[in-house]
């Protein structure tokens, strides 16, 4: 913005203040980027502009050695490495999963001909035509593919679960549907079926990936090996008892699509509430906003059972909702358009690993992530980023109590007295000053009531802000724009 740009090299403004400068460094997708201070702005443009502000710039590090080959390499890792490999694993892992490739290999291929033979025995197509079965393999092979691409979702997983597990459920009788309508649409059968194969498997995934760690809340004497067998065994009992009911009411012969629309509600709503009876004993996002925002608001930190039963199981925030969740592992870029309200907040973060902050156009919390962040500064930075919105709201409450209530035009015009931009900065500067000691009693009061501190499980962005980088290519595009303000 012209404004902006004048106001920084304003008359009586430093030398240094003036000069260009890179503020700091982030990791994102493998990629160092730094981003900059440019007096010039549009005049003498270095890299992409941040938001709206000509004066914050972001350059990609072209001389980090991080080419093209490495980043497909990064790509390739994200899909078949657990995250934090190989730290986050056992030394067995790369044995094992070696060997279970090679023997899902041999038996992918065996599928092949195993498929064909069976099909050739019910009539389909004369021995030794291959098309059906490929056909039919294809569409296993969709079902796969998409399994493989889900995969980098994994991480997710442990932090949402029941959310995942519920949204799995969804996807089985969506990819349920999808199979019925090739019935009427005979001719797109191999698309229909790929696509309801795809959706079914990556239900299956999750499924999969979420009953472990749910078997393992409910197992109290080292016994997951035997709650994970009968449960199993439960579910197959049921399931071959569906199977007969299923098959008393297809000799009834009803439409098609009541008796899918009737069983599918069935199976939603006992998903619903199989979802709901779960009792997680750690913190994800979704429990501790209950958590942290009801300890603000009362100084009591809510049990496990109720927050579990206050726990949204389709998170879905309405855009007409003013509160927000913090994006947690956020970029510079999303949280700030300021060069000068990004110094100012680095500078009161400076001891932390994280950074937390707040978008006062969007009424949205942010929280950046240092190079080396574990899960308890994730934890406390979550904390941190209710902590500021809850002094904000205490701030507009005490203004509907000096000045009176409101409502429409006028109370949108005193928010926004709340939430410009020096308002936002001095409620930050007064949370740093709290933040240690309202943590410290939330988490002993959270330990008192039965929750895992030690097991948050807080999902994250990937973006890491990282120390100073001597890259010569940034280097050098920073000297370009001193040398021009210096001849000026």
């Amino acid at each position: 913005m012209a404004s902006q740009a004048s106001q920084a090299i304003a008359p009586g403004t430093s030398k240094a203040r003036a000069s260009s400068e890179a503020i700091c460094w982030e990791i994102y997708g493998g990629r160092k980027r730094a981003y900059v201070f440019n007096p010039l702005g549009k005049k003498k443009a270095v890299g992409r502009a941040v938001g709206g502000n000509v004066e914050l710039q972001v350059i990609e590090a072209k001389d980090d050695g991080r080419g093209p080959l490495r980043r497909v390499k990064n790509l390739a890792k994200s899909y078949m490495l657990p995250e934090g490999w190989p730290g986050s694993v056992a030394k067995g892992y790369a044995p094992y999963m070696g060997w279970r490739a090679i023997q899902h290999f041999f038996g992918g291929a065996m599928g092949v001909f195993t498929t064909r033979s069976l099909l050739a025995s019910l009539g389909v197509g004369r021995p030794g035509t291959s098309a059906a079965a490929i056909n039919w393999v294809l569409k296993d092979g969709a079902g796969r593919f998409g399994k493989m691409l889900f995969a980098r979702q994994g991480r997710k997983l442990d932090g949402e679960l029941k959310q995942y597990r519920l949204a799995g459920n969804v996807l089985m009788e969506v990819g349920a549907g999808m199979e019925l309508a090739t019935v009427w649409c005979p001719q797109f059968f191999l698309p229909l079926a790929c696509l309801a194969n795809l959706t079914k498997q990556v239900a299956a995934v999750t499924a999969s990936a979420t009953r472990a760690p749910i078997y393992k809340s409910l197992a109290l004497e080292y016994n997951l090996g035997d709650i994970t067998a009968k449960g199993e065994s439960v579910g197959n009992l049921t399931d071959l008892m569906g199977t007969a009911v299923g098959i008393y009411l297809a000799k009834k012969n009803p439409a098609t699509w009541v008796a899918f629309a009737g069983l599918s509600s069935g199976f939603l709503l006992a998903s619903y509430l199989e979802v709901k009876s779960v009792r997680l004993p750690y913190l994800n996002r979704a429990r501790l906003q209950i958590a942290a925002r009801t300890f603000l608001e009362s100084g009591k930190v809510p049990g496990v059972d109720e927050a579990n039963n206050r726990e949204k199981l389709w998170p879905v925030t309405p855009p007409w909702v003013v509160e927000k969740q913090p994006i947690i592992g956020a970029t510079v870029a999303e949280a700030f358009e300021n060069p000068d309200d990004l110094r100012r907040t680095l500078k009161l973060f400076e001891k932390s690993k994280y950074v937390t902050a707040y978008c006062p156009e969007k009424r949205q919390p942010y929280v950046l992530l240092k190079e080396g962040a574990c899960q308890k500064d994730l934890l406390k930075g979550c904390f941190h980023a209710f902590l500021l919105q809850h002094i904000l709201e205490e701030r507009v409450a005490a203004l509907d109590k000096e000045r009176g209530p409101v409502d429409g035009i006028r109370k949108w015009q005193r928010e926004r007295v709340v939430h410009s931009s020096e308002t936002v900065h001095q409620a930050l500067k007064d949370s740093c000053h709290q933040i240690s000691s309202r943590f410290s009693d939330f988490r002993e009061e959270a330990v008192q009531h039965g929750w895992n501190m030690d097991d948050a499980m807080i999902n994250a962005g990937e973006a890491r802000i990282i120390p100073r980088h001597g890259s010569i290519w940034v280097q050098s595009k920073l000297a370009k724009i001193n040398e021009i303000l210096h001849q000026q």
